[in-house]
């Protein structure tokens, strides 16, 4: 019998040793290793490892205990990427709480992989082992008796399958870009890890499809694509509330990733993970098939409801939908290369542009589809009383030292990326290798910055040119507009245009450029440039009536005040 305390001990099969130590903080370590062997540099090494922990401040009670044994015992599980340089690791880690008289402890075990299969291997390997350690437990006496636990329950968060929420399998070819960028990681994995392929950019981004008319040199995709935006009449009120409910994703300062920031991201039209747009499609076509068998609707389901909605698609790897009637347009077709566009447009235009963008594409990843913009929208505001009440939840809970990413995050982080977007006809595309974000906040600072440089050179510039010109100006000028041909020097106001209109209202004439018939030059010797000024007095000495006038002057005439 090994004794972790007064109250905990340990009866362990043949083939567990105990190895207690002391950390680098000081600590007692106790670990339980299976079949133990010494490495060449003296340390002891095992496939498979548990640390046992004293957690009294843990409370098990019938409600968060799942493991079913002679006492309350709870277990939970996850699988962590960890980045290490070029590569990716996959971490299972596993934890039992066990607890007797309110004597409180936990068991943790976790192994590495480097792909998906091998993670399912580990935990294969690792079940009947940590059910081995969790059965030589004897607790105050009591020895412990608790059911196994499957594979499936460490892949699967912890939980046992639930038959609550409706399952689905997408069909081939819906999810061209997740498949991808899985092979991309996996691919290299004999180098000793999940290469890690855009690690710091994002593997969606939401094309405007104006911009992309716009850029091209013509023919036939800028036209029809051009003609799609102006078929577009359908307002997408939405897309507002998506961008003002981005601004919970904003991290203070110091946590703030230039690389990878949700709030950005949505603002520029990007995911940053296939899986999470994938994700947003299991969202919906669960919530629509659970709506339906329910014979509800998504306003009526709590956030306890879309809680567990969002772990079970967690537990599902996020994929968790197929093409039918539950949010039809956002559930079919492919996850990358599809151009979203208005029912307006023409048949015979959708193809035309189909059969120029295909030209020449082989596989199915580099081939482009068409689906409804309209259809979109739809799904998007079918999905929106659900979305409102994650994000209802999540606002009164938000703590901004800390990015907010996982489970129902993931969904209305994916849900506002693309509810944004769809403010207008769109293509999804892989996104960008690289990203640099700036935090709001820095934003405004430099933004402050500049503007006080820029008030301060022209503070400068205006004493240079007062010290040289100022002598020619009109002192307390009358300024008569009616008839009046005046020209602007370095006069740049926001509200130039109502200007000229006040001008032109009282008789005033503006020309481009000074010569002998200028009646005014109005000057703001804080702009650019002293070629007008220079005309004008030449003009003046050979005896041309030009009067130059200070902007203040001339704003004050026509009744209005210089900012």
């Amino acid at each position: 019998m090994e004794r972790f305390d007064e109250h905990l001990q340990f009866e362990l099969p043949a083939l567990y040793q105990i190895d207690r130590s002391i950390n680098d903080k000081g600590e007692d370590v106790f670990r339980i290793l299976f079949d133990p062997t010494t490495g060449d540099d003296g340390k002891i090494k095992a496939d498979f490892s548990f640390s046992v922990v004293c957690r009294d401040d843990i409370t098990l009670t019938e409600e968060n205990s799942n493991l079913k044994g002679t006492f309350p015992g709870a277990f939970k599980s996850s699988v962590q990427e960890a980045k290490i340089t070029f590569f990716t690791v996959q971490i299972l880690v596993a934890v039992a709480v066990i607890g007797c008289n309110e004597n409180t402890y936990a068991i943790i075990s976790n192994k590495i992989g480097r792909s998906e299969e091998e993670v399912q291997k580990n935990a294969e390997l690792l079940a009947p082992h940590f059910h081995e350690v969790l059965n030589s437990v004897v607790l105050d006496g009591k020895r412990a008796a608790f059911d196994p636990i499957s594979a499936d329950r460490f892949l699967n968060g912890g939980d046992e399958e639930s038959d609550e929420f409706p399952k689905a399998v997408p069909g081939d070819g819906q999810h061209s870009q997740l498949d991808f960028q899985k092979t991309a990681r996996e691919g290299l994995g004999f180098l000793g890890g999940l290469v890690n392929i855009n690690a710091t950019g994002t593997e969606y981004s939401f094309q405007s499809v104006r911009e992309i008319s716009a850029q091209s040199d013509g023919g036939t995709v800028p036209a029809i694509l051009e003609k799609a935006c102006r078929l577009d009449s359908m307002s997408f009120p939405l897309s507002e509330r998506a961008l003002e409910m981005s601004g919970l994703f904003r991290v203070e300062m110091d946590v703030f990733d230039t690389g990878h920031d949700r709030e950005q991201e949505i603002r520029n039209g990007l995911i940053h993970r296939a899986m999470t747009y994938n994700g947003l499609r299991s969202f919906a076509w669960t919530l629509s098939a659970f709506c339906k068998e329910h014979s509800t609707d998504p306003e009526k389901i709590s956030f306890e409801v879309l809680l567990r909605m969002a772990r079970f698609l967690e537990r599902r790897k996020w994929i968790n939908y197929q093409e039918d009637d539950n949010c039809p347009t956002l559930c079919s077709g492919d996850d990358i290369h599809v151009y979203y566009l208005p029912d307006a447009l023409p048949a015979q235009d959708r193809q035309a542009l189909l059969s120029a963008v295909n030209e020449g594409s082989e596989d199915a990843i580099s081939r482009s589809s068409v689906m409804s913009l309209d259809g979109l929208r739809r799904d998007l505001l079918y999905m929106f009383p659900a979305i409102e009440t994650i994000y209802g939840r999540l606002s009164a809970e938000r703590n901004r030292s800390e990015a907010l990413e996982g489970g129902v995050s993931d969904v209305l982080y994916a849900w506002c990326a693309m509810a944004y977007a769809a403010r207008e006809p769109i293509f999804t595309e892989d996104g960008p290798m690289n990203n640099w974000f700036q935090h709001p906040e820095q934003e405004a600072r430099w933004e402050e910055e500049w503007r006080r440089q820029r008030e301060e050179e022209r503070k400068q510039r205006a004493s240079e040119w007062m010290s040289k010109y100022g002598k020619y100006l009109e002192k307390n000028p009358r300024i008569n507009f009616n008839g009046s041909k005046f020209v602007f020097s370095g006069v740049e106001e926001d509200n130039w245009l109502e200007i000229l209109e006040k001008m032109t209202a009282k008789g005033g004439l503006e020309r481009s450029a000074v010569s002998g018939k200028t009646d005014y030059l109005v000057c703001d010797p804080g702009g650019y440039g002293e070629s007008k000024i220079k005309e004008a007095v030449s003009q003046r000495i050979k005896g041309k009536p030009v009067k130059i006038v200070l902007l203040k002057d001339f704003l004050t005439a026509l009744g209005m005040d210089k900012p």
